[in-house]
């Protein structure tokens, strides 16, 4: 009898131990989470979510279970004889397991293998720049961001982990090597070439004085930095041989703002600066200015004139006022420069639809004399929708964004600092340009130069700029996700320039001319996708396979007018009697195939291997297409029982390396064929063709062969990170215009070239975590590069 009863007892405890739970895993914004663990409390039962979060377990109704996936802190969840349950869980501060945007797809720093770095929204919204450039300034290792110009609106040089190119004209500059800058999936249109196609005070040009061959407007001032959720710089092979030969120089991902499940939320923010002249070279007073002046006609035996055809005229000295002093350093740039943002945004929705609408006005104004400014305004949408059956998934980005930057032409401006300090008012009482003083004319024999000019020769370039992309996914069978990425991302400026005649000295009766220039960047992009994941018991395998189609294109044209007879009509085309016109246009297509496998063995070993097959249409037909790929394992050796055990310290160890090969096709268009182009010049009553370029239809792609090394360590819980990395970059088969013979009548035609440029370095990255409370973050984040080229 006693038996019985322990039986009957045993069989009691199994029926009331067996009720099944089910329920829902989501993220605060309640996106449905798989691969979290679910356990019993105290127990040996578990199970994993799947793709839909969803997950089912036997357990008893009091007991607890315990929730915990990467990136998400751990949740308790008191079961209290529900059947059903809604799981919510917050996302882990630490950095290890923040999601990171990677090509074609997300990663963690804990689980990637390649090198990334990540600027998040929260760092962004600290800085109060208008070019999203300017954000990347001091934030990444290897990354050398370095403004052309304080003028606002003025390009950036972008490079990464150093020059890979050789430049092989003398006296050209040398070529920029920008990453590739793809924003939402969707490579952004002009890149970082500049959209301006005459000269200004940002685009000085190289002349003797300026030196400044990469100066422009640049394409990402119209871009509004707050927009912006988080920008990834892709560096080594792993990272970067998913994109082929465009990602020679690294890859730039900028990711958008999206919407977030909750009750709707409206965010204002604005944010005003004031920037004023900072520290200069000292400059000589007229008195220390005259003294070296004699100083130096005495050293050559010479005696200074007031004769302007004499061979030592010298106007400073014989008839500028000597008791005039003025810094005119200070004189030009002696007005602050301000500037203004404001940023509002709208957003909320569901578990299964959410919204986001962003607006935005930004204005500067410039530090120099003269009504200029630097002004934007823009829109951005975002939308996320999934149906009901978790299945079919859509995502659009959208923005637009209009800007407009109002200078001046003449750079002459950045010359200020030659004026003798005695140099006389430019500006009579009535505010009219002077040209003469005490009969000599200024800075000049023949034609007297006014430096005040600029102020009455504009410049002004409008830019608008349209970036979409839309994403949809469908899930057929478990674990299988067919996904196409649709996007398009156009620019078009209208350019402006005028010199007035009351510009000009007047006593050549100088005439009134103009440009006027359009142009517009445009590329769209079709992505079809197919991701699979599956487990082996404790190997979870990831595999991706898709294909790229991609037509970029550039289209200018350029007018430019003169012989107007009055400045009232210098800004129409048809005011001018003389008038040339020009334009260019250029189709570039590309074509892919490119596939990924991940495997992640009991989350300690790690293996990655990309490979990418690429088309290009600026190769002959022999030379389109290249092969490239990566190969790239890692360790996380802190998971090791061994280690916990040694190290207690230690919360974090990861050892990874990577080799692979990426490659670039930077050459123009149409190199491989001949091309023609009409001439001024008549033969007979027709006009004839000139040669443009030397066709070869045997070059073909640069390579870049990539290879890195590196340990990543943490310590505290993470709140002390440690990254040692060090790489090698060896770039051949260079792209480069060789130098032909004037007697063959082309002075270059573009070749491989089979020289080596090689950039070998360490990047050492520490970040602390110093205090974090809930309403203050002190942090500390230190980059150290060393590079050798």
């Amino acid at each position: 009898m006693k038996i019985l009863l322990i039986i009957v007892s045993i069989l009691y405890g199994m029926y009331g131990f067996s009720q099944q739970i089910s329920g829902t895993v989501m993220d605060g914004g309640g996106k449905r989470l798989s691969s979290v663990t679910v356990s019993v409390k105290g127990g040996m039962l578990k199970t994993l979510t799947d793709k839909d979060g969803r997950f089912r377990l036997k357990t008893d109704p009091n007991g607890t279970l315990v929730f915990t996936g990467i990136g998400f802190e751990m949740k308790e969840e008191n079961i209290d004889k529900r059947s059903t349950m809604n799981v919510y869980l917050t996302e882990k501060n630490n950095t290890l397991d923040e999601i990171q945007v990677i090509g074609y797809g997300t990663n963690t720093q804990r689980m990637n293998l390649g090198s990334v770095t990540k600027i998040r929204a929260e760092d962004i919204e600290k800085q109060p720049v208008s070019n999203p450039l300017s954000l990347l300034q001091g934030r990444v290792p290897g990354l050398v961001v370095s403004s052309t110009s304080g003028i606002p609106g003025s390009s950036f040089k972008v490079q990464l982990r150093g020059q890979n190119t050789i430049n092989t004209n003398f006296g050209a500059a040398v070529p920029m090597d920008n990453p590739l800058f793809i924003i939402d999936g969707v490579p952004f249109g002009p890149q970082n070439e500049n959209i301006n196609s005459f000269g200004s005070m940002a685009a000085p040009g190289t002349g003797r004085m300026f030196n400044n061959s990469y100066g422009g407007v640049s394409p990402f001032n119209t871009l509004n930095p707050n927009d912006i959720e988080s920008i990834e710089v892709l560096r080594d092979a792993d990272a970067t041989a998913i994109y082929g030969a465009r990602a020679g120089n690294g890859v730039i991902l900028i990711t958008t703002k999206k919407g977030k499940a909750g009750k709707t939320e409206l965010t204002l923010s604005s944010n005003m600066g004031i920037a004023s002249l900072g520290e200069t070279m000292p400059m000589m007073n007229t008195e220390q200015f005259l003294e070296m002046r004699k100083e130096a006609y005495k050293n050559d035996n010479r005696v200074p004139s007031a004769d302007p055809v004499s061979s030592t005229y010298a106007p400073d000295l014989m008839l500028f006022d000597s008791g005039r002093d003025i810094d005119w350093i200070r004189e030009f740039f002696r007005k602050p420069s301000f500037s203004s943002t404001i940023n509002a945004g709208l957003s909320g929705g569901n578990s299964d639809t959410q919204f986001r609408f962003g607006t935005n006005y930004h204005n500067s104004t410039f530090m120099m004399p003269g009504n200029f400014s630097d002004r934007k305004i823009g829109l951005s949408l975002g939308i996320h929708h999934r149906t009901k059956d978790q299945k079919l998934n859509f995502d659009f980005s959208g923005s637009y964004n209009h800007g407009k930057n109002n200078s001046s032409l003449s750079p002459n401006l950045l010359l200020t600092a030659n004026l003798q300090p005695n140099y006389p008012e430019p500006v009579n009482e009535a505010g009219e340009l002077v040209w003469y003083h005490n009969g000599a004319a200024l800075n000049g024999v023949g034609a007297p130069v006014n430096p005040y000019a600029y102020l009455l020769q504009k410049y002004q370039i409008a830019s608008n700029t349209i970036n979409s992309n839309m994403v949809v996914s469908y899930t057929p069978v478990k674990n299988l996700i067919l996904k196409t990425n649709f996007g398009i991302s156009d620019m078009s400026t209208d350019e402006y320039s005028a010199t007035p005649k009351k510009s000009r000295f007047p006593g050549f009766d100088p005439l009134a001319e103009a440009s006027f220039g359009a142009g517009r960047f445009t590329s769209w992009l079709m992505e079809p996708q197919l991701n699979y994941m599956f487990n082996l018991n404790s190997l979870q395998v990831t595999t991706l396979l898709g294909g790229t189609f991609q037509n970029s294109s550039q289209v200018g044209r350029q007018v430019f007018a003169s012989g107007y007879l009055s400045d009232e009509l210098i800004g129409s085309i048809s005011g001018a009697p003389v008038k040339n016109a020009q334009d260019q246009s250029s189709i570039y297509r590309y074509a892919a195939i490119f596939g990924r496998v991940n495997l992640n063995l009991s989350k300690k070993y790690l293996l990655s291997i990309n490979f990418r097959r690429d088309g290009s249409s600026k190769f002959g037909p022999q030379r389109q297409f290249g092969n490239f790929g990566s190969i790239a394992a890692g360790w996380l050796f802190s998971e090791e029982e061994a280690v916990k055990k040694l190290v207690p310290v230690l919360s974090y160890g990861k050892l990874r390396m990577s080799y692979g090969i990426t490659g670039s096709d930077a050459t123009g268009n149409y190199n491989y064929l001949s091309r023609w182009r009409p001439t001024d010049y008549r033969y007979g009553n027709s006009l004839g063709y000139v040669p443009v370029n030397l066709s070869n239809s045997l070059f073909s792609w640069a390579s870049t062969k990539k290879m890195e090394v590196g340990a990543e360590f943490g310590f505290m819980k993470d709140r002390l990170l440690f990254t040692l990395a060090w790489y090698r970059n060896r770039t051949g088969n260079q792209l480069v215009n060789y130098t032909l013979p004037m007697m063959t009548g082309f002075s270059s035609v573009v070749e491989n070239w089979d020289a080596i440029v090689e950039n070998a370095g360490f990047e050492i990255v520490a970040q602390a975590s110093l205090i974090k409370g809930k309403n203050f973050v002190l942090a500390a984040i230190l980059n150290i590069k060393v590079l050798t080229t």
